[in-house]
């Protein structure tokens, strides 16, 4: 879980007050300190920004003033704070605000709009590629259909991010200029894909084949490497190509491939000249010469993942849901875990749901002055009065001495929600309380049995449902809920590698 920072709006609009309302140094009330400056980086994190702004230095008058001359230096609760500011550009946690894209105010339990992330969010590409002596425009993109799901018996009474089908997808996206028909092995089209370099040299509506070798011209005793293991052209000659990779060598004649401890070794130019010892020879090499991408194919080294593409795009999409607990690495996240596509491209991390102080409420029976109540414990307010225990009969309420303080409703302090009273029932924001406290629903929906507690949407906590309203006697039954001051939410940062 992460603190909320809504309440912070004040401190930011200080910030404001110091660049623009400054005329010299005052050792008076500090209009920028130390837990505001903290407040204001914080704020900067959870809009993925790298830096603050911040009052330049020249806050301090150039003229002579013994104020400000020790402005600078001063203790942080004597004057501004002008280094601790200044710093604070590089104090910002980098390795997640740099380069990520925050996303926050995700209700529990709803399906949220999807979200397209590009370059002006994350470090994708938007730029142009090469193709046919013309520049063609490219660009990555990103899109993330979470969930902030709860309320099942594995998740343990904790939030989860989920992801349906296709609910996390990635691709790059080609100008409408190219016209794919026209990619060939001598007109190919080269473009990065997950950070990697490809080479398309075939693209028809259901396969994409790629050139994925090492290509170079070299003379006799040149070499180039694949991974860590080199490969050398021995010498050219009638009978073939002289090849050595690694400790294994082998003729190869024109426009053949021969496979040398695991390296596919392909010739495809041979250059003669008339002066001995220099001709060429144009060879790829590679674990593999080609790979074929065939629409709606498994992503080999993830299986979770599939291509999709059409004449001008070429994507990876989540082809299964992640929606439950499991073993494997088929399951919703935990607060702190993360979804990476291969390569770890791009990882999406779930940061929990924000946190809130909160208002415990413990409702039950008791016997007052021989009559039975319903007992509510917590802190409550009804106009100028606090109390921390009232009692309910009928639709009244009443304090610890059973004198009359309200009708109807009343407030649970520091929070937005009331206690509100109905013939039947007791309803405490989006939770509906039967008044024989053997009956709990959260939006129509009956949690009675649910055993573990119970996340509603706006995040208070019901602890334990099925004990909590279980029992012959209303006397026994006792109803537990941590009420928010605020709602709940659900945050996540989205990273690239």
């Amino acid at each position: 879980m992460r603190k909320s920072y809504k309440k912070v709006i004040s401190s930011i609009l200080v910030l404001g007050f110091v660049v623009g309302g400054l005329a010299g140094c005052t050792t008076n009330e500090p209009l920028y300190n130390a837990n505001q400056l903290a407040d204001a980086k914080s704020a900067a994190y959870l809009k993925g920004q790298a830096s603050v702004v911040i009052p330049p230095k020249t806050i301090c008058p150039t003229v002579t003033d013994p104020v400000c001359e020790v402005c600078p230096e001063a203790p942080a609760e004597d004057t501004l704070i002008t280094e601790d500011v200044e710093a604070a550009q590089c104090e910002v946690d980098k390795s997640t605000a740099a380069g990520g894209y925050f996303l926050e105010d995700l209700q529990i339990g709803v399906e949220t709009e999807c979200t397209t992330l590009t370059d002006k969010q994350i470090d994708l590409i938007d730029g142009e590629v090469r193709f046919d002596n013309e520049d063609i425009d490219v660009e990555e993109y990103a899109i993330v259909c979470p969930i902030v799901g709860a309320n099942l018996e594995e998740f343990k009474g904790q939030t989860h991010l989920q992801f349906p089908e296709n609910g996390f997808v990635y691709g790059v996206a080609f100008g409408s200029e190219l016209n794919t028909d026209e990619i060939t092995e001598d007109k190919s089209l080269k473009f990065s894909f997950l950070g990697e370099k490809y080479e398309a040299i075939k693209w028809t509506e259901d396969k994409i084949r790629l050139l994925k070798s090492v290509e170079e011209t070299l003379s006799v005793g040149g070499s180039i490497e694949v991974g860590r293991i080199k490969v050398t052209v021995g010498s050219i000659g009638d009978g073939g190509i002289s090849v050595t990779v690694g400790q294994t060598t082998g003729l190869i004649n024109l426009d053949e491939t021969r496979e040398l401890e695991d390296i596919e070794v392909q010739v495809t130019r041979i250059l003669d000249t008339d002066t001995p010892g220099k001709d060429q020879v144009t060879i790829r090499a590679g674990t593999d010469i080609f790979e074929e991408i065939r629409n709606g194919a498994e992503y080999e080294d993830d299986e979770r993942f599939s291509y999709v593409f059409g004449d001008n795009y070429l994507e990876l999409t989540l082809n299964t849901e992640l929606m439950y607990v499991d073993d494997g690495d088929e399951s919703a996240l935990a607060e702190g875990e993360s979804l990476s596509l291969p390569n770890k491209h791009i990882t999406v991390t779930y940061l929990g749901t924000t946190i809130e102080d909160e208002q415990d409420i413990e409702i039950d029976y008791y016997t007052k002055k021989g009559e039975e109540h319903i007992r509510v414990q917590s802190n409550l307010v009804e106009g100028r009065e606090d109390y921390n225990k009232v009692y309910i009969k009928g639709n009244v309420i009443y304090d610890h001495n059973l004198d009359e303080i309200a009708t109807g409703s009343i407030a649970i302090e520091d929070t937005e929600v009331s206690i509100v009273l109905e013939d039947e029932n007791l309803i405490i924001g989006d939770i509906v309380i039967s008044r024989e406290l053997d009956k709990i629903e959260v939006d129509d929906e009956d949690i009675s049995g649910f055993e573990e507690t119970y996340i509603t949407p706006y995040g208070a906590g019901i602890d334990n449902p099925e004990k909590a309203t279980d029992g012959d006697n209303r006397r026994d039954r006792e109803i537990n809920i941590r009420m928010p001051e605020e709602q709940l939410t659900g945050e996540l940062i989205i990273t690239t590698k």
